[in-house]
């Protein structure tokens, strides 16, 4: 059964990093999306759903469906048209090396110094 087998680890990062996007769908557990941080560091556009973490995820270059995981909410129109939106924060190395430093504790240790120094 395909289901039934697990995709070794370097396996899954090494096609992770070819991939133009990647689908994120919620966890549940700690992490509510677990692949949304694997994905921007492989250089893939995590594909999300709205939730109550807009305000953290909107930060970053990510794609949001409007509702359900559903074929036309992934259309190549509308994937293309992001990649297009997207793509200098993956491709242009200011604005690369600024996302990545959004994933750091010392952006967000930043952010709440900023925040309570106000």
């Amino acid at each position: 059964n395909y289901f039934d087998c697990e995709i070794p680890r370097p396996v899954f990062l090494k096609e992770l990093k070819k991939a133009k996007f990647a689908i994120c769908v919620h966890g549940g557990g700690y992490d509510p999306n677990p692949r949304f941080t694997e994905a921007i560091l492989a250089g893939a556009i995590p594909i999300i759903q709205h939730s109550p973490l807009d305000g953290f995820t909107s930060k970053f270059p990510v794609v949001y469906i409007k509702d359900q995981w559903t074929p036309d909410a992934l259309s190549p129109e509308f994937l293309n048209q992001e990649f297009e939106r997207l793509r200098p924060f993956y491709e242009d190395t200011d604005k690369r090396r600024e996302v990545l430093r959004m994933l750091t504790l010392d952006y967000w240790w930043d952010q709440i110094q900023t925040r309570l120094a106000n």
